[in-house]
């Protein structure tokens, strides 16, 4: 039944406020923190940089002259040392031309080991760097308005995520409100970082509602061969979204299955998927020497391949390190990896509530797909089984390494847990959390929307709370100074 046209543009002006919401709340929390953000952020910038002005590195290049400045300048100690010591900016000059060279040093003996990254993200974000020296921004606020591609980014997935519930799953307010205002207000910190991560969740989500169309009518090969696109795009991205391809495979021998049209649409679907990912292979072995860019990196970080022998041993298959594994995979997964002065940016309430209801929810939702209707269950059973692949590659990886000289993983905790990596499924988790949520409040008798706006309300509150301390930093966007002042130190 259609909606009355009167619902119909109230919803959109609550999604429409929910982009506006989460906009604002990446731009905010993007500006509070200073650069450069731990989470490999200065090697995400030199490879944008790179794009930007020339093409992708290859093996591992060093950082760019353009780049290696604006780090020299902008990068602050805030995140990993409570001396506090102040910006380049704030000093004599002749003070501020000796840091400066030393911090050049610094980043002249060091090459950036995050060249083997797939290169779509760079594309995008060398494109909006170039934009913003287009529109006037300069020096720090140049590197920042990278940073605020994220929140761009959100946005868009945020309005995006409402047309693609919508159209799947129109039975009522509860997913097409729901599940873009659970991906407004997710707290990840990739959302406002420049790195590849913050691309995932948008093309992710795109490929995957592009698959789980093509399980609900008649799938012509124009729409696989796009859905098989969007698959490999998602790797495109990055190489840890490899469920994007798995369940594009499950999709195709489905279609295949059913034969016909059916079977020409599965052809076009691997071909869709299979060719952008030989094109990458080859471009990986010219310029890294081998096909998946993954080998490289992991040459590059000093990881060793673990003895056949040595594989049951891992802590990973005892009871308490795979619980450990998976609590601090939720818990990253909706806060980020984020440390000030040292000490990680947590909440231990917060903390234990992304566990619980990550696994509790996706547990409910998991055993109630068989009794969903048949669009429900193939969405929610595609994304249980990608969110499944992406945590068993994870887990494979910790145990197939050893880790002797890393500083995460390490040796004493030999895990590969950063949520961010599974951040490309925010869109089907927020489905299946959804659809966990539902079942509690059935049983508890408690509205669901009432509920989710409890649960979203707690995660900001607590958010704000944890990120409080940026606001403290002089190294930030609020204490940015003239480009002029800093425009001299080369």
């Amino acid at each position: 039944m259609a909606r009355p046209a009167s619902a119909e543009t109230r919803e959109r002006a609550i999604v429409l406020a929910l982009c506006a919401a989460a906009v604002a709340r990446a731009l905010a929390l993007g500006a509070a923190f200073p650069l450069f953000n731990p989470i490999d952020e200065p090697l995400h910038f030199d490879l944008v940089v790179q794009y930007a002005r020339g093409g992708p590195p290859r093996g591992v290049a060093p950082f760019s002259e353009e780049s290696r400045r604006l780090l020299s300048i902008f990068a602050s100690p805030d995140f990993v040392s409570a001396s506090g010591k102040g910006p380049l900016w704030e000093d004599p000059a002749a003070v501020a031309a000796e840091r400066f060279a030393r911090r050049q040093d610094y980043w002249r003996e060091h090459g950036n080991f995050e060249s083997a990254q797939p290169p779509l993200y760079y594309v995008v974000a060398a494109a909006w760097y170039r934009l913003g020296s287009l529109l006037g921004f300069e020096e720090g606020r140049l590197v920042y308005w990278v940073r605020f591609l994220g929140a761009a980014l959100l946005g868009v997935l945020v309005w995006l995520s409402h047309r693609w519930t919508r159209r799947l799953l129109p039975s009522g307010a509860y997913y097409g409100l729901g599940v873009p205002a659970l991906v407004a207000f997710f707290p990840q910190q990739a959302a406002y970082s420049i790195n590849n991560d913050a691309l995932s969740p948008l093309v992710c989500g795109a490929a995957f509602f592009a698959l789980v169309e093509l399980t609900r009518a008649r799938a012509t090969a124009r729409a696989a061969a796009a859905a098989g696109l969007l698959a490999a795009a998602g790797m495109l991205v990055k190489d840890t979204n490899v469920a994007c391809v798995a369940i594009a495979a499950v999709v195709g021998l489905r279609l295949a299955e059913k034969g016909g049209a059916s079977r020409r649409a599965a052809a076009a679907l691997a071909l869709g998927a299979g060719l952008p990912l030989l094109a990458e292979a080859a471009w990986n072995w010219a310029r890294l020497g081998e096909p998946t860019g993954g080998v490289f990196k992991a040459l590059v970080l000093g990881w060793t391949p673990r003895p056949l022998a040595a594989i049951p041993s891992h802590p990973l298959f005892t009871p308490r390190g795979l619980a450990h594994f998976l609590n601090e995979l939720a818990v990253t997964f909706w806060r980020g990896e984020f440390a000030w002065r040292a000490a990680p940016l947590r909440s231990a309430a917060l903390d234990a509530w992304y566990s619980a209801s990550t696994w509790g929810l996706l547990a409910l939702a998991a055993l109630a797909i068989p009794r969903r209707r048949s669009v429900e269950r193939d969405a929610a059973a595609l994304g249980l089984f990608g969110l499944v692949v992406t945590v068993l590659v994870l887990a494979g990886l910790s145990v197939a390494y050893e880790f002797p000289e890393c500083g995460y993983p390490t040796r004493a905790e030999p895990y590969l847990y950063s949520g961010r990596l599974v951040w490309g499924l925010l869109v089907p988790f927020a489905i299946l959390y959804l659809q966990g949520l539902e079942r509690v409040c059935a049983l508890l008798r408690v509205n669901k929307l009432a509920a989710l706006a409890a649960i979203l309300l707690a995660v900001a509150a607590g958010e704000a709370a944890v990120a409080a301390p940026a606001e403290t930093s002089r190294w930030n966007w609020r204490h940015l100074p003239p480009a002029a002042a800093t425009r001299s130190l080369r």
